[in-house]
């Protein structure tokens, strides 16, 4: 999955929909983000998810702050569901 862009000065909730991946009547327990370089450097980028995730039904998001011009972030996120999955 890509996203658009984001220059250093947006501020952006990035999420992904699990609904495909969730049983009928399974819900999303709880939801965690994590952020990495994938192309370039910034010695920051630990300080660029902001806040905690938001889960939405089937959806998760995380706000995504600052980051370097020119810079690719690789975004995951980790949900635990209530039948005890952990999908990534």
């Amino acid at each position: 999955m890509s996203f658009s862009s984001k220059t250093p000065a947006e501020d952006e909730y990035f999420g992904f929909d699990f609904t495909l991946r969730l049983a009928t009547g399974e819900t999303i327990s709880s939801a965690s983000f994590a952020i990495a370089i994938a192309v370039g450097a910034d010695a920051g980028v630990a300080s660029m998810l902001s806040g905690s995730a938001v889960i939405d039904a089937a959806i998760v998001k995380q706000l995504v702050i600052d980051g370097v011009a020119g810079v690719t972030y690789r975004v995951t996120a980790t949900v635990v569901t209530s039948a005890g999955q952990t999908l990534v």
